[in-house]
């Protein structure tokens, strides 16, 4: 069964967001993390490298160490901004 895009996106935004605060992360354990492949880690990491704010110029895309990828770890250079949580808990009204 073909994985939903917003399963995928949120994914994608998770792993940005967790690599702005773990540094280096191997990638079977980003792999376990997120519940999906070795494989499947490397490709939204290919995806995400293209990824990035408006504008779309390499200063602008989402950034990631090459020299530490080809050694299995991901590391995050450059988070272009995108490094806040996806959900936020509704606050507890007062009882």
């Amino acid at each position: 069964m073909a994985e939903r895009a917003d399963d995928r996106l949120v994914r994608l935004l998770g792993i940005v967001s967790y690599l702005d605060g773990a540094g280096g992360v191997p990638v079977e354990e980003l792999a376990s993390r997120f519940g999906v492949t070795t494989r499947q880690i490397v490709e939204d990491v290919d995806a995400l490298w293209v990824s990035g704010t408006p504008g779309y110029w390499p200063d602008d895309l989402i950034d990631f160490d090459a020299d530490s990828l080809e050694r299995g770890v991901v590391r995050l250079t450059e988070a272009r901004g995108m490094t806040r949580p996806l959900y936020r808990p509704p606050l507890r009204q007062a009882a």
